[in-house]
Formats: structure tokens, C-alpha cells, sequence
């Protein structure tokens, strides 16, 4: 005869270290929650730790670009199982308050970038706004062919000769978006003679006399891996945001951008909306 225990009932009593109150845990939809005897309140334990964190980073307790304690060791301090940690610290994740570097931990987000699509200003200009240095590591320009997707939205027959450039924004010595800019060749003949300097937007005004306009804009969230992971220094599937623009001048379409953003360095926003809570 087989006897199996009921999951929602045998709640097993613990004393929570550094506390002399006994708490209950229970399963409830599969998840471990915290109940208090005292009011019979229930809330997941990941929840409770997420919200404790979340009013630490709001309270300065913990300061943008900290570290933050191992799982292990929030784990030991908490006396919730490392998985339960994991799952709190990616809710956080996921929200833009921390961030994982690869090898290296979990980081307090600083103070994120408010991006408006439809008054559009180059990133090194909203960062000079915020009071912040602004530098940028470039992998330089070369030429390319364009792809089925990218000839798709410069409106070109694929295998159309490109420019393209690539490079990292780092704000306060942290890298928080890989961007891609690809030109029209045949709309920049003397582009390869010119010495360039960022942003791309004030370069192409001051040569070329070419000041564009964007008139296509596109965000995705999406996972960051290959490329991007490795040169913004993140474990591949950290969360991102892929965003897209189309730039055309005298109605011809010249250039496309493709930045990939660590989620926790950026919001979108049109219009007056007010700061983000915790």
C-alpha cells in the first residue's frame, strides 16, 4: 500500500534565523510561501525577498552599481533555498533593477535612460543631459552587403553595398548597449576618406550635410547572446531590448540603426509619465 503526503497540508514549522517568531511554510500552486502563525498571511517567499530587495535599492541601502551578496550567501541569510533566491533576483532582473555580469555577479542598476521614439536624441547627448561622461569602445567601419532584412527596410535589393558601423556605449564604466549603424554606400562616396567621430548623427550633418530623419521605429524585448553578450560583458540571456530605426533624408532612406540595450538601462517613454516605483 502505497501513502503519499498531501501537498497543502503538513506545514512544517521553522524558526527563520535571526528571528524568534515560527513561521509556516505551505505549498500553495506549487510555490513555498512564508505564513505567519500570528495573522495567517500569505505571501511567496521569492515575493517576500524580491519586495525586501526592491525597498533596500529604492531606500539607497543599496547603491546603483553594488554588489550584491552571492545566492549562496542571500540564501544562508534568508534561509530560503537557492532556487528561491535565483527566482526573486530574476524578477529583479527582469524589472531593470539588477543586472548579471557574466562571472561576476549581481549588480544594482543605476538610474536608467528615458528614451522618447518620437523626439529622438542620440544617446551620447541624454547621458551628457543626466550629468554623466559618455565614452564609446568602436570596432571601427567596414563595408558589407546587405541582408534580406536590412535591405527590407532601406528599400534595396539584398546584397546592396553598405557601411557599417559597430560599437559599445559605456556610462559609468558600464556598457549598457551594443549598437549596430549601417549607411548607404552609394549615398556617402567620399565616407571611407573621412575621419569619424561620434554620434553618427552630428558626423553625417557636419561632413555630408546630411541631417536625417528618423521615420521608422521599432522595440522588441529579446535575450542577448553571441556577439552582443560578449561585448556588453553579460551572461548570454540576459534580458534586452532590440531597438530599431529608420533614418531617410529627401525622402530617401539611408540609413538603418539596430541598438541592443540592457533592459535595466532603459525605458521608453512618450509624453509626461512619472518616474518608475519599486
Amino acid at each position: 500500500m502505497s501513502w503519499s503526503r498531501p501537498e497543502n497540508h503538513w506545514p512544517r514549522l521553522i524558526a527563520r534565523r535571526g528571528h524568534r517568531e515560527l513561521k509556516r511554510i505551505v505549498a500553495v500552486e506549487g510555490k513555498q510561501v512564508v505564513t505567519d502563525i500570528n495573522n495567517n498571511s500569505r505571501v511567496p517567499i521569492y515575493q517576500k525577498l524580491r519586495d525586501k530587495l526592491a525597498r533596500e535599492i529604492k531606500s539607497g541601502e543599496r547603491k546603483a552599481g553594488e554588489r550584491l551578496p552571492s545566492e549562496r550567501a542571500l540564501a544562508e541569510e534568508t534561509g530560503s533555498a537557492r532556487m528561491t533566491v535565483r527566482e526573486a533576483l530574476l524578477m529583479l532582473e527582469g524589472e531593470g533593477l539588477i543586472n548579471r555580469r557574466k562571472n561576476r555577479g549581481w549588480y544594482v542598476d543605476p538610474k536608467r535612460i528615458r528614451y522618447d521614439p518620437t523626439n529622438h536624441i542620440n544617446v551620447f547627448k541624454i547621458i551628457e543631459n543626466l550629468g554623466g561622461e559618455p565614452s564609446d569602445i568602436s570596432f571601427g567601419w567596414r563595408e558589407t552587403s546587405a541582408s534580406f532584412s536590412i535591405a527590407r527596410m532601406m528599400d534595396c535589393e539584398p546584397g546592396t553595398e553598405l557601411l557599417l558601423h559597430r560599437f559599445i556605449v559605456v556610462w559609468n564604466d558600464r556598457k549598457i548597449v551594443y549598437e549596430e549603424n549601417f549607411l548607404l554606400k552609394s549615398y556617402f562616396p567620399e565616407f571611407s576618406a573621412s575621419e569619424f567621430k561620434a554620434p553618427i548623427t552630428d558626423f553625417l550633418t557636419e561632413r555630408f550635410g546630411v541631417r536625417t530623419t528618423q521615420v521608422g521605429f521599432r522595440a522588441r524585448p529579446t535575450p542577448l547572446y553571441g556577439v552582443v553578450s560578449r561585448s556588453l560583458d553579460v551572461t548570454p540571456g540576459t534580458p534586452g531590448i532590440f531597438l530599431t530605426r529608420i533614418k531617410a533624408h529627401k525622402g530617401k532612406i539611408v540609413q538603418v540603426d539596430r541598438d541592443f540595450w540592457l533592459s535595466g538601462a532603459l525605458e521608453i517613454v512618450v509624453g509626461q509619465f512619472p518616474a518608475r516605483a519599486i
